[in-house]
């Protein structure tokens, strides 16, 4: 059950200056499966979007200014055919951590990257998720407590608050949280939200003007 929550958040995509028209239906087809794909114009604007699991996808001319700004990201290069073990040696060398073939199909980069991002994941979130005021959220036994009282949260509940609550103080959007619980429904996200805060703390959980829910660190 722990793995299949963690499995559940696809890796977030940044598409560097995706012109070409492969590229743009690749990302597409990366959509469809499930993951957040953002497209950046250049590699600067990697330093406002960056997160701990994305996964940028980029061709081999924006390699190398994107590995200056964003040494520790995961890169990987996209290549429009099949490449030689001297070429893929160069795209490494330009900070690629792995190449991937656009005539490949896009199931094939999704679960590469869902393995690429398990192995990201730090053994930290396996353990219970606690703040300074007593809310705790113990992914292995599915299970909320606030100030040392059980809270009976739904899956659903469960996963959203999950999800916040690993980005503290910064807004999820509604469409990726939607697309968490499979609901395809703001009316139901938002019935989620506000059971949490009746639940928890109705300032807890907070709406970023109607954009998305942003979970507050409490001091």
């Amino acid at each position: 059950m722990q793995q299949e929550i963690l499995r559940s958040h696809k890796a977030s995509v940044v598409a560097l200056d995706a012109k070409m028209e492969d590229e743009l239906l690749f990302t597409q087809d990366l959509r469809s499966l499930g993951h957040k794909v953002t497209y950046i114009q250049n590699a600067s604007e990697a330093m406002s979007l960056r997160q701990k699991n994305d996964i940028f996808l980029v061709a081999e001319s924006s390699l190398k200014d994107l590995k200056n700004v964003f040494p520790r990201g995961t890169i990987v290069a996209m290549s429009p055919s099949q490449l030689s073990y001297r070429k893929t040696t160069e795209y490494l060398n330009k900070g690629a951590d792995h190449v991937h073939i656009t005539s490949e199909s896009p199931e094939v980069l999704s679960a590469h990257m869902q393995a690429i991002q398990n192995r990201m994941i730090s053994p930290e979130v396996h353990k219970p998720v606690e703040n300074t005021q007593g809310l705790k959220i113990d992914i292995e036994r599915l299970r909320v407590e606030n100030n040392g009282q059980n809270i009976p949260v739904t899956k659903n509940e469960f996963e959203i608050l999950f999800a916040l609550t690993q980005n503290t103080n910064r807004a999820i959007p509604n469409q990726e949280l939607i697309s968490l619980t499979n609901t395809g429904d703001i009316n139901k996200l938002n019935g989620i939200i506000r059971r949490l805060r009746q639940k928890i703390d109705v300032d807890i959980v907070y709406s970023t003007k109607n954009k998305g829910y942003m979970y507050l660190a409490r001091l």
